[in-house]
């Protein structure tokens, strides 16, 4: 695991009964990464797993999302 502020994710979840949403943010280059469970969408488990064994997860508050 990664513990540099720059190699640290911020991230963002939704989850509602029939939908989930996890949002990535790279601290370093501020690219997103999104990843979606719903009806329309199948959850990219394998990416889910690297995203979190690569990066330093930092949570988003709700009044200050990092993805607005």
């Amino acid at each position: 695991m990664k513990t540099s502020l720059a190699d640290a994710a911020l991230f963002d979840t939704e989850v509602y009964i029939n939908y989930f949403l996890a949002a990535f943010k790279s601290v370093k280059t501020g690219k997103v990464l999104r990843l979606e469970k719903s009806d329309r969408c199948v959850l990219d488990r394998k990416k889910l797993r690297q995203v979190l064994d690569e990066y330093c997860t930092v949570a988003s508050t709700p009044s200050r999302s990092i993805f607005r």
